[in-house]
């Protein structure tokens, strides 16, 4: 029982770093917290940032192929599936 609960507390430790990171993300901070740092980031990243004009030729090949299959299943797609 002790090494479960020594898990389950990493665990939430861990969901608790991700929730505050989450937080500073969406907030716009950091290092590219504004306009050019978020473009200078979106430029080094595999996936560009979200923007208005963008649609899914932005993004690169493999993950045009996943959006195609989340965008065809009106349910949802789950991770294994989606992997397959």
């Amino acid at each position: 029982v002790g090494a479960e609960l020594g898990e389950a507390e990493l665990a939430l430790e861990h969901v608790a770093i991700t929730k505050a990171t989450l937080a500073v993300v969406l907030a716009g901070g950091g290092p590219d917290g504004d306009a050019a740092g978020r473009q200078a980031a979106s430029e080094r990243a595999a996936v560009p940032f979200w923007s208005v004009v963008l649609d899914e030729r932005a993004l690169p090949a493999g993950y045009r192929e996943l959006w195609a299959v989340l965008v065809k299943s009106p349910d949802g797609v789950r991770c294994k599936a989606a992997a397959v």
